[in-house]
């Protein structure tokens, strides 16, 4: 854990420069979409280099806390630039449409997680190892699995879609 630690730290240091900045310029959310990319992958060659878990327990937060809090950056960052590219140049009535739309969309995701966004949001652990364990396979009826089927060595069942709550 003490490389990811390392890793995570530097990562911090960095987005929160990039937080601070203009995000309505493509350029920055370029930048923190590079970032947040390559500490995953940094972190993805830690893991598989055999430094990452000594123990369960660490496992469990690094895919429950770590790697969500930069996955969901890195979501954001995409999902803020895609807004930004698609913004309408039209009147205010035509962008006052898209962002509802954009609303509703957050809204429908997490009505569709709602029983694990629950579990998030009242902070409870009982079911850690099931959801943030390489080793389980408990599959959510809303997962999205695609990254889980390329890469279970470095994907839970459930640690992209906690990235989407971050």
């Amino acid at each position: 854990m003490e490389s990811i630690n390392l890793v995570l730290k530097e990562y911090k240091l960095q987005v929160r420069i990039i937080e601070n900045s203009d995000l309505t310029k493509i350029r920055n959310l370029k930048e923190g979409i590079n970032l947040s990319g390559q500490t995953i992958l940094d972190f993805r060659l830690i893991i598989r280099a055999g430094n990452g878990f000594s123990a369960q327990e660490d496992e469990i937060h690094f895919f429950k806390n770590i790697k969500p809090f930069i996955l969901g950056r890195l979501q954001f960052f995409g999902e803020l630039q895609k807004f930004e590219l698609k913004w309408p140049k039209a009147d205010v009535k035509t962008q006052k449409k898209y962002i509802r739309a954009a609303l509703k969309k957050i809204d429908q995701h997490k009505n569709d997680n709602i029983n694990f966004w629950r579990y998030v949001k009242n902070k409870q652990s009982q079911q850690d190892s099931l959801y943030f364990l390489r080793s389980t396979r408990q599959i959510g009826i809303n997962c999205d699995m695609s990254h889980y089927i390329v890469d279970p060595e470095f994907s839970t069942s459930y640690d992209n879609l906690m990235a989407h709550f971050v």
